[in-house]
């Protein structure tokens, strides 16, 4: 681990996690200095906070505040990537207030307000957010969703429990289904799409279908399998399994004709 010094209003660091040939840094709402550069340099995943859009930071009433307390801006973060080239940059903390528009994309305040209703949420936010946000999707037509947020009877947590148990009250009232909570999300190799959050260069379509409930889990095996040659139909983080099971997932596969091997992972 390194921490190198970044530039705010109090003394504040960002962090280098490393180990040979893998490296992750992440720093927070600050103004990147070179030796912010210097530390991203090449790095695996850059996780940096993203306070101020592209549209405010070029508004000088607006911008200059923001530079007085030293927030991050989106066209700050665009110049470091440019310079410190991280294969995989990861941007978090917008604020909601303010952000009209995201990399061209517009955003939305809630999903009320979402031109059609989508299909499926893939969902990581505050635990506390996530119950309200499924109930308006359901009211709304939304029937899948992937929840990466955990906090749903992990360990012996009582009102995880609880929420956990509101959540499986939801799907059962609603006909939502749910990969998750506390999962990383799957691998659609067949059809070219994945929520799984990790970079996986190497993917490529093969005979095996793989369901773990630990995502940690199945991201490091996806890793070294595809290291080695090794080709999937899905791969699956299950998670808690409020909503879809390990049986859910295992009946697809059965009758998948791409999947010829099935490799699933429980705990207890």
């Amino acid at each position: 681990v390194t921490a190198f010094a970044t530039k705010h209003a109090m003394e504040s660091y960002g962090y280098r996690f490393g180990t040979p040939g893998r490296s992750i840094v992440i720093s927070g709402d600050t103004n990147p200095t070179q030796a912010t550069i210097d530390a991203c340099r090449g790095c695996d995943v850059l996780i940096h906070e993203a306070h101020t859009p592209a549209w405010r930071a070029t508004r000088p009433e607006t911008f200059q505040r923001f530079a007085e307390k030293f927030h991050t801006s989106t066209p700050q973060l665009a110049e470091l990537a440019k310079q410190a080239k991280p294969r995989l940059l990861i941007l978090y903390h917008y604020n909601s207030q303010s952000d009209q528009e995201l990399y061209g994309d517009k955003c939305y305040p809630n999903l009320a307000a979402l031109p059609e209703v989508p299909e499926e949420l893939l969902v990581l936010i505050p635990t506390r957010a996530v119950l309200p946000t499924l109930e308006e999707a359901a009211k709304l037509g939304t029937k899948a969703a992937t929840i990466y947020t955990a906090g749903f009877g992990e360990g012996d947590d009582e009102k995880g429990k609880e929420r956990a148990q509101a959540m499986k009250d939801l799907c059962e009232r609603s006909g939502m289904v749910i990969c998750g909570p506390n999962c990383m999300g799957s691998y659609s190799v067949e059809e070219g799409l994945w929520t799984f959050p990790t970079a996986t260069p190497l993917l490529k379509k093969g005979p095996v279908g793989l369901i773990f409930q630990s995502g940690g889990s199945l991201g490091n095996w996806i890793k070294g399998a595809t290291e080695r040659g090794i080709g999937f139909s899905y791969a699956v983080s299950s998670g808690n399994e409020v909503s879809l099971d390990l049986v859910d997932y295992l009946s697809f596969l059965v009758d998948d004709p791409g999947t010829k091997i099935l490799l699933p992972e429980a705990v207890d």
